[in-house]
Order: C-alpha cells, then structure tokens, then sequence
C-alpha cells in the first residue's frame, strides 16, 4: 500500500540532514565537487574559446527522476517525487486544501503548505545545481487515467525568450514564481511553452503519437520581468514577477528590471496512439474547485526560489551577462557547434 505522500516527506525531513556517508551536511552541499572551477568571488579566463558560438546564455540544474539518479550525493538515497494536493503558493498554510488538485513536487522535497526559503536553504536537493535549493512542482500527469512521473527534468536560468536582451539582475530567496495556470487557454499555453518529441515540430498540443524511440518534451518558460527584485510576493501571486511583451521583446515599464527566466524542459516516456486525449493534467476550475483533467495546454510550473546567494549572483553574471551556456557547476561556455 502507497503511504501517504506527507508521511513520506516526514521520512524526508527526518532523514535529510544526513547523506549516504553520514554526514550532518545536506545531501547536495553546496561545496563544489573537487576540481570544480567555479569561483564566486573570483574570475578565471577561458581557453579555446575564439569563434565559438554560445546558443544560449544560461545555467542549468538537471534533477532526479524514477529513471534517473542525476544530483550530486552519490547513490539516490531519497525519493524523486512527491505527490500530494498541495499548493504552498496558492494555498499556503492550508494542509488539506478543500480546493486543490494533485501537484508533482521535485527538486528540494522540504515542502510542505508553510515552507519558507530559509527551510528549503537547509534542505537538501534531488537535482545537480551547485548551491541550488529551489522546490518546484507541476500537475500530475496521467496516461488512460493512471498517473505518470517525468523520466527527465533540466531546469534552466536564461537571458530571456528569443529576442530579448537585457542586463539581468537576480532577484531574491523566497521569491514565488508561477509560470501558467491549469485554467489557461490553448492560446495563452502557446505563449509561453511549447510539446514536441523527436523532430517533431513543437506545438501548443501533443501530437497524436511519438515516433518509436522518443519521448514527449514540453517547454515551459517563466516570468522574468520585475519591479522590485527584492519582493518575493504579491496579493495574486504574479503581480510581482510578469513576462516581457511578445512584440517589443522587452520588459514593461512597470517592471522594467530584467530578471533570471526559468524554462522547464521535462519529458515524459508516452507511446502509442491518441495521446491528445490519453494524456491529462490535474487541473482546477476557475472557481478554484478541482476540476476534470485538464489538456496538455492546462501545463503549467510553480517555484519557490532558494539559492546561495553569492553563487546565484555569480551565475548570473558570469554565465547570463556573460555571454556563456553553462553547466551545473557553473563550469562554461559550453560549446555547441
């Protein structure tokens, strides 16, 4: 019998201060791997790098799956996922939400309905990002009505969408991020995310079926435009943070300051046929209440931000500003082509 996902994370919390070596330190300590080059308060030059192209100015964390054992404490020694009806953005403080549909929650599983960024900062992670402690969840997936875990998730901290440049400037711990809503239209989700798999092209909806060999990837880019990069709420959860214009490719005047964009990339393993109607997300109606399973447009990501700060702001500027595609150690450019 599945326990529940709260006892579960009680053995979390009960177990996370120490790793498989019994050591008192979070599992991903934030102290990087020996010969790491990252340095946050320091530079270093780069060689071989004349003429190279750099695609995207980024950092990326990659995070545990049932499939996959990506973070950095050696065998996986906790959970990948927690699933719960939760919401500790939108029904925070709420241990039983009478209004709230199933969410996938990854990365730092410290979570619960009052988590705060001083919480998550002591708590280990499941994903490879040096300094790095960011909780995230997304609806449950389901396949023919039995639900389903990500077999990959990268998430990255980008300049922008295409077109945009900007001097980009970290915001704060604690910062609440939605990216999306259950409740989205088919339009709105083209906005901001895309699904694809193998070569196909990437859509606003899931294609009928994966060619053998593949999986189903969706796209989802967050908000990254502020006024305040030191408030980490406001009254509708969004105010605070928003997207840059579609047509300008630049921040609004009401929050003019360029911030960090998340972009999720998670894959899913999906095959047979008539995927647009097997393939559901938990979702909500617009009056809160849980509603039927939504289409794979009603995607969306929620985050709360926990990082070393001096780390995250070296990232930022080494990596982001600096013109560079870098890793989880914050190691780069990586070369692509």
């Amino acid at each position: 019998m599945r326990k529940s996902p709260w006892t579960a994370l009680a053995l979390v919390l009960a177990l996370s201060g120490c790793n498989a070596a019994g050591s008192s330190a979070p599992a991903n300590s934030d102290q990087p791997a020996s010969g790491a080059l990252f340095a946050p308060n320091g530079t270093r030059s780069i060689a071989g790098t004349s003429g190279t192209v750099v695609l995207f100015h980024e950092f990326k964390t990659e995070c545990d799956t049932d499939q996959q054992d990506t973070d950095r404490d050696g065998p996986k020694n906790e959970p990948a996922f927690i699933d719960a009806a939760q919401d500790p953005i939108l029904f925070a403080g709420q241990a039983n939400p009478p209004m709230q549909h199933v969410h996938t929650f990854w990365g730092n599983l410290a979570v619960n309905p009052n988590v705060d960024a001083a919480t998550l900062l002591a708590s280990p992670s499941t994903c490879n990002m040096v300094g790095g402690h960011q909780a995230w969840w997304i609806p449950q997936a389901s396949i023919d009505g039995a639900p389903v875990h990500p077999k990959s998730i990268v998430v990255y901290y980008k300049m922008g969408p295409d077109g945009f440049a900007a001097h980009v400037t970290p915001f704060a711990n604690g910062n609440r991020i939605l990216a999306g809503k259950s409740t989205q239209t088919e339009a709105d989700f083209a906005q901001i995310g895309n699904w694809t798999c193998g070569n196909l092209p990437r859509t606003s909806d899931v294609p009928d079926a994966c060619p053998p060999g593949t999986d189903l990837v969706v796209r989802l880019n967050g908000p990254h435009c502020m006024a305040d990069v030191t408030q980490t709420d406001s009254a509708t959860h969004r105010s605070h943070i928003v997207y840059s214009s579609a047509t300008t490719h630049a921040c609004p005047a009401d929050h003019p300051i360029a911030v960090p964009m998340p972009v999720w990339k998670i894959s899913y393993a999906v095959n047979g046929n008539n995927l647009k109607n097997r393939l559901r997300f938990s979702a909500m109606n617009p009056d809160g209440s849980v509603g039927p399973a939504g289409r794979a447009w009603s995607f969306h990501a929620d985050e709360i931000f926990a990082f070393d700060a001096a780390r995250f702001a070296y990232l930022v500027d080494y990596c982001i500003n600096g013109g560079r595609q870098c890793q989880h150690t914050g190691d780069g450019p990586h070369l692509t082509r």
